[in-house]
């Protein structure tokens, strides 16, 4: 079993990943200052890169620094510098695997005080209404 967990698996996209082995998408809360990837994220995946997996996927990056799930989220937007996300993408490649990474927008579900304590103003009306996670429907 072990052999099999090392050997290579291709996926019906056409990509090969080096192993069976993959690190999920984790909130890893660690962004450093204006919200990028910095030494911290990529010692993570340096390791996580050395350790053999075929897969890392990168956490919930949020695509607007305005709407947040948490106070240290990494944010990839128009403003963002992105020498520091090819930092990260080369830094997880660095171990022969893959990277993917998992955008993010929380709309309706950011926590409420959320954009008081992430220092970030609500993305909608309702929001700064205070109303949209008491309005919204629990997941399916």
């Amino acid at each position: 079993m072990t052999s099999e967990l090392f050997s290579p698996l291709l996926l019906r996209s056409g990509q090969a990943l080096r192993s069976r082995i993959a690190k999920a998408a984790m909130e890893e809360n660690v962004a450093g200052a204006g919200q990028l990837p910095d030494e911290r994220i990529l010692t993570l995946y340096r390791r996580w890169a050395a350790g053999g997996a075929g897969l890392l996927i990168i956490r919930n990056v949020m695509v607007h620094a305005e709407a947040l799930t948490a106070p240290a989220g990494v944010v990839l937007d128009e403003h963002s510098l992105l020498k520091s996300f090819a930092e990260w993408v080369k830094t997880g490649k660095s171990g022969a695997g893959a990277i993917w990474v998992q955008i993010n927008h929380p709309g309706r579900r950011a926590p409420p005080a959320c954009p008081a304590s992430c220092g970030a103003r609500p993305a909608s009306a309702s929001a700064r209404a205070g109303t949209a996670a008491a309005s919204a429907a629990p997941p399916p």
